[in-house]
């Protein structure tokens, strides 16, 4: 009975501390410095975040009343507040969201860009050195190499793509020398 209880409470330990990662508004930063390469407190945004078409404050996210899930920062984008409305008192929105809503096209269409890419920088002979003009690929959060990335795309169809970004100013210190050509990160379907 004691070697029972002593696992059931060693159990339930370890499933709380297993506790999925939420994410602040210092992560949102580190976020918009990695794939735009910019410095996001030297930017006048708005003082809330788009997540899913929802909008919530900074203040909610820092306070803990939202938090904020690795599926919510699939689609991640910051984009001029005053094209998506004139009268806003800001420059720049961020707007985030799990990407279930991708169309299939889209998603041809930027994988398509990808293996373009990609052909244009490996075909037939490869050479290390001409990999210097290809685009980073990103999957689930881990940038992959250029070998790996030509294996993946050349098998890859859009139906097992959750959701897949294109971001032109990615910064290499987050992603490798390549990502100064830009990074395109795709998420998969569990």
């Amino acid at each position: 009975m004691k070697f029972y209880f002593t696992t059931v409470v060693l159990i339930l330990s370890m499933a709380l501390a297993c506790k999925a990662q939420v994410y602040t508004v210092e992560n949102l930063k580190k976020r918009v410095i990695a794939k735009y390469n910019t410095q996001p407190d030297s930017l006048n945004f708005c003082d809330f975040v788009v997540i899913d078409g929802v909008p919530y404050s900074f203040s909610d996210i820092e306070n803990g009343k939202k938090e904020l899930t690795a599926e919510e920062l699939r689609v991640f984008l910051f984009v001029k507040a005053q094209q998506l409305s004139p009268h806003m008192k800001c420059d720049w929105l961020l707007i985030l969201g799990s990407g279930e809503y991708q169309k299939k096209k889209a998603k041809k269409e930027l994988l398509s860009k990808l293996k373009e890419n990609l052909n244009s920088c490996a075909s037939g002979l490869t050479i290390y050195d001409k990999f210097d003009s290809c685009m980073a690929v990103v999957v689930g959060g881990k940038a992959l190499n250029e070998a790996e990335s030509i294996q993946l795309v050349k098998k890859l169809k859009a139906g097992r793509i959750a959701y897949i970004a294109l971001y032109q100013n990615a910064n290499p210190d987050y992603y490798g020398y390549r990502a100064r050509n830009g990074i395109v990160e795709i998420f998969l379907k569990e």
